[in-house]
């Protein structure tokens, strides 16, 4: 997957034949620099799975502290991460978040 990621990336549309051409040290330093700086749609998982934890932490103390504990690796879908911390709560549970925003959301407006 990551060689088809590459070609994408050095506009190849033959990847056997781009591989042909990379010596294996090459394809092991673009796999590691991709490792520090993922490029495509990766880095754009990574931008909003940031965004998204930052906008839990916001919301914490309006909808529950288990929103203080998302992490960006939680809303990037192709991440072999993604699992790692699981998400699940309870209707009721969920029922009081959105109850705890409409409040903040109304005070914030009250405050105008």
């Amino acid at each position: 997957m990551f060689a088809m990621r590459l070609a994408l990336a050095m506009r190849r549309v033959d990847v056997d034949a781009m591989l042909d051409e990379m010596e294996p040290e090459d394809l092991r330093e673009w796999q590691a620099f991709a490792s520090i700086d993922p490029f495509d749609e990766e880095r754009a998982d990574l931008r909003n799975g940031i965004l998204i934890a930052n906008l839990g932490a916001m919301l914490a103390p309006f909808c529950g502290s288990h929103l203080a504990e998302l992490r960006p690796v939680q809303f990037m879908p192709f991440s072999q991460q993604s699992d790692v911390i699981s998400t699940e709560i309870s209707e009721e549970q969920e029922r009081l978040n959105w109850a705890n925003l409409e409040a903040a959301v109304a005070m914030m407006s009250d405050s105008k």
